[in-house]
């Protein structure tokens, strides 16, 4: 262990990092960290800790100074960004078959397969983000036809070469 960090697992503190490790519903980083602490109370050494948890050196170390200075909760909240700093945005789009929709059933060629991107209403950001992935499809419903707006546009025209231009 690093110079300076000092761990020390209560029987409470034991029971919970256990139970965390032990719980399949669990965020897998969390284990992760609960892993990093309970090997570190077991007394072993950086590169066992980090066989066990599949984490880096830095992120075990990083682990059992948060654990030093928080305890159990510390490992089950992530930091939140310094000032200034943006956050990472990333996003999925998910597209489902619209060959029954009311509205987009009638749009594209008539072999092509019709598809509608899944719109999911802001009330039901939270529980699709925390929603365990067995409930997943729950969620994946076509969106009323009466809150779209369609409107057909010309056809995409080939694009035009101009040698000695481009």
């Amino acid at each position: 262990m690093r110079a300076g960090i000092v761990v020390s697992v209560t029987p409470q503190d034991r029971i919970r990092l256990e139970a965390i490790v032990a719980d399949r519903n669990t965020r897998q980083k969390h284990a992760a960290r609960a892993r990093v602490i309970v090997a570190t109370a077991e007394g072993c050494g950086t590169t066992e800790i980090m066989r066990r948890s599949g984490l880096s050196k830095p992120a075990v170390w990083r682990w059992q100074e948060r654990f030093m200075h928080e305890g159990v909760d510390g490992l089950l909240r992530d930091k939140t960004r310094k000032p200034g700093k943006p956050p990472l945005l990333s996003f999925t789009m998910l597209t489902m078959n619209a060959t029954d929709h009311n509205l987009l059933r009638d749009y594209h060629r008539p072999d092509d397969e019709k598809r509608i991107i899944v719109i999911l209403p802001e009330s039901q950001y939270s529980a699709w983000l925390n929603a365990p992935a067995s409930e997943g499809m729950d969620f994946i419903r076509h969106y009323p036809a009466d809150k779209l707006v369609a409107t057909p546009v010309a056809p995409k025209l080939p694009k035009i070469v101009h040698p000695g231009l481009d």
